[in-house]
């Protein structure tokens, strides 16, 4: 009996052990986490400018691996939808709708980073060739072209746009052409050069970035409506907007959203990630109020004005009620008919 029993022990180690070995590792392995990021300059600037942010936070946080996904604003509204990655980085205003449309939480704000200094605020610059000598304000690109990246682009539209109206120019009619050309915000720059069009707008620190990569020469452009934000590092021509956000979506974990937010408060500025992604690090999530009241004073994102009411949507949509209210009217007409003829 006893040699029957020590057979059985020798089997179950032979077997059963092994078998289990692959299920233990299978529990150890790291889950994938996806950012998405707002590709303003494209996917590989993308890439390059997040990729080491995304081995920082694996290394932080080594049972999960974090994939850097560079998105253009459409495709964030689509991954966002489909609950298709668990945080995103993108610009105040795609970040402000999101929050009003899908639920996203802010967890952190970045610490923008130029060779000069560091900060949490950002804005838009308005630019023409310095050539032009009849453009030298706002009120001059009337009747001018005009490129911008999209009209829901918040750095790379939106912002000039608030600044045009403020000076009475409405850049939907006032304009003799309104261009949008799309990420990256390098295209801009380069039509303005080749005079394509006669003025642009982008975020603020393309063009000194371009510059710093030997791209361009910003002797050739000339600013319009410069404004002076102390210690603010780049040619400005808006006023100036809390940073991007870090945000998870509804479906993400808090207890991961804990985690990155800890690793993400804890990035020196000065950490490998953050000197090659330009920045300097991050701080606890920013008032964004001002981005709602850019978006109430155009009528856009999530107070945009109400869109047209067709009578085919109310069929569809109350068809049974009006099905109902015929029916009593039809009882009342036959009620009355029958109350006469008594």
């Amino acid at each position: 009996m006893l040699r029957r029993i020590a057979l059985v022990c020798i089997l179950a180690t032979l077997f059963v052990v092994p078998l289990a070995a692959p299920f233990s590792g299978m529990a150890a392995a790291a889950t994938n986490v996806k950012i998405a990021v707002l590709a303003f300059r494209g996917e590989s600037e993308a890439l390059t400018k997040w990729r080491p942010t995304a081995e920082y936070l694996t290394e932080q946080i080594p049972e999960y691996v974090f994939q850097i996904v560079p998105l253009t604003l459409a495709e964030m509204k689509s991954a966002v939808e489909g609950e298709r990655v668990d945080f995103i980085l993108t610009n105040p205003g795609n970040y402000v709708e999101h929050e009003a449309f899908h639920g996203v939480t802010r967890i952190a704000t970045l610490r923008s980073s130029s060779y000069q200094s560091a900060g949490n605020r950002f804005g838009a610059v308005i630019f023409s060739r310095r050539d032009a000598a009849d453009i030298k304000t706002l009120r001059d690109l009337k009747g001018k072209r005009f490129m911008a990246i999209r009209e829901n682009a918040f750095g790379g539209f939106q912002l000039a746009w608030r600044e045009m109206k403020a000076q009475g120019l409405d850049p939907f009619a006032d304009l003799a052409a309104l261009k949008f050309v799309g990420f990256p915000h390098d295209r801009v720059v380069e039509a303005v050069l080749a005079g394509e069009v006669d003025a642009g707008t982008v975020r603020a620190g393309v063009l000194e970035n371009l510059a710093l990569d030997k791209k361009i020469d910003l002797a050739n452009l000339r600013i319009l409506n410069s404004q002076n934000e102390p210690g603010f590092p780049y040619a400005l021509s808006t006023s100036l907007y809390p940073e991007w956000p870090f945000a998870q979506l509804k479906n993400t974990s808090e207890q991961l959203s804990q985690k990155v937010v800890i690793a993400l408060l804890g990035m020196p500025k000065d950490h490998s990630a953050a000197v090659r992604g330009r920045y300097a690090g991050w701080t606890v999530p920013l008032d964004y109020q001002p981005v709602h009241e850019l978006f109430k004073e155009l009528h856009i994102g999530p107070y945009g004005m109400p869109v047209e009411i067709r009578f085919s949507d109310l069929v569809e949509q109350y068809w049974h009620w009006g099905l109902f209210g015929v029916i009593l009217i039809g009882i009342a007409v036959l009620w009355g008919v029958r109350v006469s003829i008594w």
